[in-house]
This record gives C-alpha cells, sequence and structure tokens, in this order.
C-alpha cells in the first residue's frame, strides 16, 4: 500500500456533492471579487473608458451565479452566514455597476 503522507492531493473523483458545491461558491466569490476589484480599477482610471460595460457585465454575471450557487446552500449558521456575505458582494458589485 502506497502512502504519501499529510500532502496527498484530493482526489476531485471522491468529492460529495455538498463540497462540490462549497467548491463552486468559493470559485465564483473568488472571480466576483477580482471582476469587483477590475470594475474599481476602471472606474479610478477612467469612468468613461469603453471597457467598463464589460467588466460590468461581468460583475453581474457573477452576483447572479453566486447567488444562484448559496441558494442551494442547506439551513444553518455557517450557511447563513455565508449567504449573508454573497448578498453583500453582489449588492456592491450591482451598486459600482451603477456608478458610473
Amino acid at each position: 500500500m502506497d502512502y504519501n503522507g499529510p500532502h496527498m492531493q484530493e482526489n476531485p473523483v471522491m468529492r460529495t456533492p455538498r463540497q462540490e458545491l462549497h467548491l463552486e461558491i468559493a470559485r465564483v466569490e473568488r472571480a466576483l471579487r477580482d471582476a469587483v476589484n477590475e470594475l474599481r480599477a476602471c472606474l479610478r482610471a477612467n469612468p468613461d473608458d469603453p471597457q467598463f460595460s464589460a467588466h460590468a457585465a461581468r460583475c453581474l454575471t457573477l452576483s447572479t451565479q453566486l447567488l444562484g450557487a448559496v441558494s442551494l446552500l442547506g439551513p444553518g449558521e455557517d450557511e447563513d452566514a455565508t449567504r449573508a456575505a454573497a448578498r453583500g458582494l453582489a449588492d456592491l458589485a450591482h451598486r459600482l455597476t451603477q456608478s458610473r
């Protein structure tokens, strides 16, 4: 039997649906945070930048994906906190898209 120690890589085939959901939420949240940062940078640099619309559309798409993913979480305090954080980030993205 081969033992790779504590640094053994996770096997994606062995993930549960719940783990997959949490990974998807984390992936979309990170992408939305990055998109919000890009939108903020665009607004600071030049509010009339033609790329603003593309950044804004990406933020709105990711916000929708994030809110959809967290809506699939079950009940619980941690899940409620995750949903609240996602709503806050989505609201921020929406406000930024309206700020030009």
